[in-house]
């Protein structure tokens, strides 16, 4: 919720007299998941959402914001994303995505997607790689070495809390190193100050 208004709040301030409908639509937020299912699989999904365009347009939504579709394990509802380039199956897939865009446009609305810069799925390929310290992925998250040892145990360089209240910092055994997740420890936090990770985000958009 945090990452899709700040993104908002930025393109309303951003915007030209072109395109001040940001500051002026109104905006119906889906869950694909729980809106319709189209295939009796007892999930919602995007033909779902091609289906209920006539409920929105109804309504006098004007704009709809999907949370997010991408490939991911699901641990926290698809904002632990393993593949930002991907449909999530449950949901369908790029033609399904196509066929949504495209009957939203009929009805005259716009889509927002949900896009989650902060953190990745600790499933995603790129965390993989970290963790294995792989080139050019080493730094694609923020790994810091433990503040000393407990016995065998390490301890963490803060006692920085995550949001869901536990320790901000998880161990790798394979790396030996700790790593920064500001949600679940399945969410491992990007690191920003590499410039490869701007660029990665840059290409995804």
């Amino acid at each position: 919720m945090f990452v899709f208004l700040s993104s908002l709040l930025y393109l309303l301030h951003s915007a030209t007299s072109e395109d001040s409908w940001w500051g002026t639509t109104s905006i119906y937020q889906v869950y694909p998941l729980s809106l319709q299912d189209s295939d009796g699989d007892g999930f919602g999904d995007l033909q779902g959402i091609v289906a209920r365009m006539g409920y929105f347009q109804e309504l006098g939504i004007e704009t709809i914001w999907l949370t997010p579709i991408y490939a991911s394990p699901m641990k926290d509802f698809g904002y632990d994303v393993s593949n930002y380039l991907e449909i999530n199956p449950i949901f369908g897939d790029i033609e399904d995505f196509k066929d949504m865009l495209n009957s939203a446009h009929e009805f005259g609305l716009k889509v927002l997607m949900d896009f989650v810069p902060n953190h990745s799925s600790s499933e995603h390929d790129w965390f993989k790689r970290s963790v294995a310290n792989e080139s050019p992925y080493s730094d694609y998250y923020v790994w810091v070495d433990p503040l000393g040892y407990d016995g065998a145990t390490p301890i963490p360089p803060t006692n920085w809390l995550s949001k869901v209240r536990t320790s901000a910092w998880e161990w790798s055994e394979e790396r030996q190193q700790f790593y920064y997740h500001q949600y679940q420890a399945a969410q491992p936090d990007l690191n920003y100050r590499n410039s490869l990770v701007i660029q990665e985000m840059k290409d995804i958009l």
